[in-house]
């Protein structure tokens, strides 16, 4: 019985090729990602001085009322977090130092307009006065990244007895 044999020549480069291309990419292949990063909270407001309104101090005990300006939270953090704005107010002085002691000072959000996925709720405070800060809108039932805005109206309730100036405070947003 006569046996033979037969030889099967393969180049190593072939060997080595197919070793080296990973089960899970053709050849040609590249795999590709993108990075998609947090973004932050924000709020933004007019920084422009505003007048809310005049009266005469004959006038005895009133209001005035006006209108603060812009106020925008961007929320670009993506996700379902909520957010509450808020504000403080400063006591209103004249430039001889005079405060409007007793005034009310009452902030009202009015309509508040969205963009995105969030329910926003406008609060009025009725007391800004006593230098504490106020909630004033709240995003909730956020989904993705959103905006809200308003423009507040300040009124203050100045007492009677008040010594004629023009009287400035500062009112400060924050949003958290």
């Amino acid at each position: 019985m006569r046996m033979t044999r037969f030889a099967l020549a393969v180049p190593a480069a072939v060997l080595l090729l197919a070793t080296a291309v990973p089960a899970s990419a053709a050849p040609g292949a590249t795999p590709a990602s993108i990075t998609i990063t947090v973004g932050v909270l924000s709020i933004a407001v007019s920084t422009d001085p505003v007048s809310l309104g005049t009266r005469s101090s004959a006038d005895g005990r009133g209001t005035v009322n006006g209108s603060l300006g812009q106020v925008t939270v961007t929320d670009k953090r993506g996700g379902a977090a909520g957010w509450t704005a808020s504000v403080v107010a400063t006591p209103f002085t004249s430039p001889a130092r005079s405060t409007l002691t007793k005034a009310t000072v009452s902030y009202t959000p009015g309509p508040v307009t969205t963009v995105g996925t969030v329910t926003a709720s406008a609060r009025d405070s009725t007391d800004l006065a006593t230098g504490a800060a106020a909630a004033v809108v709240s995003g909730s039932h956020v989904d993705g990244t959103n905006t809200a805005t308003w423009n507040p109206t300040i009124t203050v309730d100045v007492p009677g007895g008040v010594a004629p100036s023009v009287y400035t405070a500062t009112f400060t947003h924050s949003v958290a």
